[in-house]
């Protein structure tokens, strides 16, 4: 065999034997290419199950262990580290919240707190009160504490009447005639002064006054048109009567009362929320039951005005200088363009407060208050 190749290559030229060998080489080399291909191929298959390991600065547990514990301490002398035994970081104490200065309520703040929340209270007492209650069993029942501490009647935050437990306050006026509005007080007022008893309309003269506004005692001390120069000035009236009419009338010329005046009402009828936005019948309607019960509660005397003399207010008042045998007729001030108002509407418009409307004025005497409309009946006629 020896001899062949040696016979081979001395047969063979030079060139072809470089040649021979070149080739060999260049083979072996593509062989090692293509083994280092595939197990490139099979890496990057096996990556599809067998995802990373993941570094250090990803998201991983001990590497969120790690920067927990730099942040809220450093390793000491003697410590392990973090990631050989790992462990929860010390919660840092949290301070205590600091108690904000609060600002001290003014007398006016806390004084308007309680007028909302006694007026609310009265005001549903004198719905559900007996009228047989009077003021002062009111007040001997439900006298409490007062901003300051001291026992007060909450009448006499309320009202503008003398009593024992109120006093007089800055001063006495001899009496107040109220009840709602557009119930005839210009007559009554225009018809006492033609007397010689001086008093006033929606203002405080001398001898008393004719408003149905001085009704409630306003927190605020301001009262829809009372005259500037005849303020009531925290005087109180040694007596009250109550004026009514008939509420048909009352109603229907209540619907044409301006927003002055049913946002004071609203204001001191907080039992009925939202009073002021609703309907003008309906609220005319609520509006005549909720005053004249609240009058109610501190009226010395009630009458009609239809057929009540006038002369008759005189003499209840014996005020010296009233001249009440003397004959007046005074004129309607009063009066004005509205549209009648029925039962059966009042009752279209709110059937418990109707009821309750109904059954006021039957207690006030007015007979036609009796006549209770039927389901599906109608008393316009």
């Amino acid at each position: 065999m020896v001899m062949g190749l040696r016979g081979l290559r001395s047969v063979l030229p030079q060139g072809l034997l470089a040649l021979a060998a070149l080739t060999l080489v260049i083979g072996v080399v593509e062989i090692g290419l293509v083994s280092q291909r595939q197990h490139v191929v099979v890496a990057r298959l096996g990556a599809f199950h067998h995802p990373p390991t993941p570094r250090l600065s990803q998201q991983h547990p001990q590497h969120q262990q790690l920067r927990v514990w730099n942040e809220t301490s450093s390793p000491r002398l003697g410590q392990s580290h973090p990631l050989a035994t790992p462990r929860r970081a010390e919660p840092v104490p949290s301070q205590p919240n600091e108690a904000k200065p609060t600002r001290k309520k003014t007398m006016h703040e806390l004084w308007e707190e309680q007028q909302k929340r006694l007026l609310a209270e009265r005001h549903d007492a004198a719905l559900a009160t007996p009228p047989n209650v009077t003021l002062d069993e009111f007040d001997a029942a439900h006298a409490r504490a007062g901003p300051l501490g001291a026992a007060v009647p909450l009448a006499c935050s309320f009202h503008n009447k003398v009593t024992r437990e109120c006093g007089t306050g800055q001063g006495q006026l001899p009496v107040l005639i109220t009840g709602v509005g557009r119930s005839g007080t210009h007559h009554t007022e225009s018809s006492l002064r033609h007397m010689g008893i001086n008093v006033c309309h929606e203002a405080a003269c001398r001898d008393g006054s004719v408003s149905w506004i001085y009704a409630v005692q306003d927190p605020d001390r301001f009262y829809p048109w009372e005259n500037a120069n005849y303020r009531l000035k925290d005087r109180r009236f040694g007596q009250v009567f109550h004026q009514v009419r008939h509420p048909l009338r009352v109603i229907a010329s209540l619907t044409t009362y301006e927003g002055m005046s049913w946002k004071f009402i609203a204001k001191h009828t907080p039992a009925v929320p939202g009073l002021a936005s609703m309907h003008p019948l309906r609220k005319a309607l609520i509006h005549w039951v909720t005053w004249n019960r609240w009058v109610e509660l501190h009226a010395d005397w009630r009458f009609r005005m239809e057929d009540t003399p006038v002369a008759e207010l005189c003499h209840r008042l014996s005020l010296p200088g009233s001249k009440c045998e003397q004959e007046h007729h005074a004129a309607r001030r009063d009066q004005r363009f509205h549209a009648n108002v029925t039962w059966g509407q009042l009752r279209r418009a709110d059937p418990f407060w109707a009821q309750a409307a109904r059954e006021l004025a039957h207690r006030y005497g007015y007979a036609d208050a009796l006549v209770v409309a039927m389901d599906g009946e109608d008393d316009d006629e």
